[in-house]
């Protein structure tokens, strides 16, 4: 989607706060499924979603989203996002935007949960749920599927079957083997993209706490904020180096 303002950017993110002026509140989305950043050919539904300026389509539970020959980001609580690689699709089992729920059909996806107070977030993968419950960093690939935690920790399965995933950790999602560690330094392009826009949303985050000279919105922003989250490659950004990717819808 095309970059249409970091105040934009930051008042989506902080769903719901009062310190926000009015006018940016008609952007706020109050509930997860918020369709915030898309490049190339990317569908809600059977609509192609055009990465227009401004627009920034909800998606309603039950409702398919996927991509084609794109990639897509997905607010799911404020410093929440979900990453799409080409040729992925999710579906949206519930809105609530303290306890959004998921269901991964194909592809890869990321889930780079900045900010996790009191909430959670379910991915069901290949019929299994994964309740990530603390920030950090995972993965979903559905050709094997499994879920890979670079950093946080998920409970994954259902009452006597679930298992503790931890930093460092793979699951493979066909009921065969436990976690096992994998090497959180093996990245991809679609890791590499995740990444970049992490790191584009974190100088807009900066950005924004040192342009206002109101202190509540100051620590709010800095509440919500994807500052300090790990990368795919293993590391901790505190700082960013690049304003991530501004490519336009095509």
């Amino acid at each position: 989607m095309h970059w249409a303002g970091k105040s934009l950017v930051v008042s989506t993110l902080l769903a719901g706060l009062s310190t926000l002026p009015a006018a940016a509140q008609t952007v706020i989305s109050a509930r997860s499924g918020l369709v915030h950043y898309v490049e190339g050919a990317v569908f809600l539904g059977d609509q192609a979603v055009t990465g227009q300026p401004g627009d920034y389509p909800l998606i309603a539970e039950g409702q398919l989203f996927r991509t084609g020959a794109g990639r897509a980001e997905v607010l799911l609580q404020p410093g929440v996002f979900l990453r799409l690689a080409e040729e992925s699709g999710v579906r949206l089992l519930s809105a609530s935007i303290t306890r959004a729920e998921v269901e991964f059909l194909t592809g890869s996806i990321i889930v780079d949960a900045g900010r996790l107070h009191d909430s959670s977030v379910t991915v069901v993968a290949n019929g299994t749920p994964a309740v990530l419950r603390k920030s950090g960093l995972y993965r979903f690939d559905a050709a094997a599927p499994r879920i890979r935690v670079y950093d946080g920790k998920a409970q994954v399965g259902s009452g006597s079957q679930s298992v503790e995933v931890e930093k460092g950790k793979l699951l493979s999602l066909d009921g065969s083997g436990a976690p096992r560690k994998f090497d959180r330094k093996d990245t991809d392009e679609f890791a590499r993209w995740s990444d970049s826009r992490k790191e584009y949303l974190t100088m807009a985050y900066l950005e924004a706490s040192q342009d206002s000279s109101d202190p509540e919105l100051r620590r709010s922003i800095s509440d919500a904020s994807v500052t300090g989250a790990p990368t795919m490659g293993g590391r901790s950004r505190r700082t960013a180096r690049s304003g991530g990717t501004r490519r336009r819808s095509r």
